[in-house]
Parts: structure tokens; C-alpha cells; sequence
């Protein structure tokens, strides 16, 4: 090989050193970026997971709600029904419900030694503010 040769093959390697180089430190900021897209997704994956496993907690949370919402419902219509049919019946004696719940809230509230009717006990204690509201809402 003449010298012509031989510096064009140093020439040549080195420009494919240069460019291995190159390539090299291009190899290593993808892996980075890889690294980088790797970790994201995995980030991304388990905060998925974590809101598929709420969405679930909220959508049995959901039913249990509408399953005592129902129940809720059902009791009271039992209780509607109830205060209904015991209004007609107190009605025909002349008694109205609200009188009814009257006397059975201040039954509770008088020893049962004494017995008096909720009427007499709200006349009884007129002094008291609350017992001349209640009294007045009695005879309206």
C-alpha cells in the first residue's frame, strides 16, 4: 500500500470511529427515552388500575345505596299507609292524627303513675312557652 492508501484508510476510520461515536451516544439517549416511555407507562397503567378499582367500589357503593334507598322507600310507604288508615279511623272519632302523635310524644313524657291526658298536661303547664305553642296548634 502506498502512503496516499493508507492515509485515505486512517481518513476513512476515523470518519467511521466519529460516527460510531455518534451512533453510540444516539443508542443511549433512546434507551433514556425508552426508560423515560417505559416508567410513564407503567405510572399511567397502575393509575388505571387504581381508578378501575374505584369506579368499582363506586358502583357497588351505588347499588348498596339504591338496595336502602329502596328499603327506605318500601318503609315508607308502610309508614304513609299506616298514618293513612289510622287518620280515617281517628278521624271518625273525632280525633285528628296530629292529636294522636300529640298525646303519645306527652304520654311519654308524664310518669305513668299519673295519668292525664296530653290536653290537660299542655293546660296544665300553660306557663311554659312551648306548652302554649302546642296548645294552640291543638286547638287550630
Amino acid at each position: 500500500m502506498n502512503a496516499v492508501a493508507l492515509k485515505r484508510f486512517v481518513e476513512e476510520n476515523q470518519k467511521l470511529a466519529a460516527e460510531c461515536a455518534n451512533l453510540l451516544a444516539q443508542c443511549n439517549k433512546w434507551k433514556r427515552e425508552c426508560s423515560l416511555y417505559n416508567h410513564d407507562r407503567e405510572a399511567l397503567m397502575d393509575f388505571g388500575n387504581e381508578a378501575d378499582e374505584r369506579a368499582k367500589e363506586a358502583e357497588i357503593r351505588v347499588h348498596e345505596l339504591g338496595e336502602e334507598l329502596g328499603k327506605l322507600t318500601e318503609e315508607l310507604r308502610f309508614y304513609k299507609h299506616r298514618c293513612e288508615s289510622q287518620g280515617i279511623d281517628s278521624s271518625s272519632e273525632g280525633t285528628t292524627l296530629e292529636e294522636n302523635l300529640l298525646e303519645s310524644v306527652l304520654a311519654t313524657l308524664i310518669c305513668k303513675d299519673e295519668f292525664m291526658s296530653g290536653r290537660a298536661f299542655l293546660e296544665e303547664n300553660n306557663s311554659l312557652e312551648s306548652c302554649q305553642r302546642l296548645l294552640k296548634m291543638w286547638k287550630k
